[in-house]
């Protein structure tokens, strides 16, 4: 499939998730204005978010409750309080992440320029179905046993949205790096 069919195709799929309400609305504007570029499209993305996972390994791990986006305090602290399960249950905050196809090796690469001056550490790029693609993802992230500690969970919380701040934050400066021409 050459490069127009493929984007076209993979803008139809966003527009539909879009408009099912399956794309998260907080990094909608990063993913618009990826999208508007000619040589990228998105595929998927996550704004960051929050959870508790039960359980430790891959396989037996399941959410036990998801934020995507800053929940109260009482609120992680109820659902915390109101597990009853038996396993380990992980309190998780997670960084934004984006995958994105590019026409080209050039883009590519320019891409992860941007990414990289917008403050982004983590990515990579891999070749797939004929063109590359990209993921990257922030660095704000915390994973604690919270069902373990004893923990004074306003100062956890206080952490929590100093990570979503910084979450927001770098995705405002990659969104204005994709701005740039």
């Amino acid at each position: 499939m050459d490069w127009e069919k493929f984007r076209e195709q993979k803008i139809k799929n966003f527009e539909k998730a879009v408009g099912r309400g399956e794309v998260d609305e907080e990094i909608l504007d990063v993913v618009n204005e990826i999208n508007k570029k000619e040589e990228y499209i998105t595929s998927s993305s996550c704004a960051g978010r929050i959870l508790l996972l039960e359980g430790t390994t891959k396989g037996e791990a399941r959410h036990y409750k998801k934020w995507h986006s800053l929940p109260r305090v009482e609120e992680i602290e109820k659902a915390i309080e109101g597990y009853k399960g038996r396993k380990i249950l992980w309190l998780r905050v997670e960084p934004f992440i984006l995958h994105v196809f590019c026409k080209s090796m050039e883009a590519a690469m320019e891409f992860m320029r941007r990414a990289k001056n917008a403050g982004v550490k983590r990515g990579g790029i891999q070749y797939s179905r004929n063109f590359c693609f990209i993921e990257i993802q922030g660095t704000a992230g915390l994973n604690m046993p919270a069902n373990l500690c004893r923990c004074n969970w306003k100062r956890v919380y206080r952490i929590i949205k100093n990570m979503m701040e910084e979450n927001r934050k770098r995705r405002g400066i990659l969104k204005k790096e994709m701005a740039k021409k």
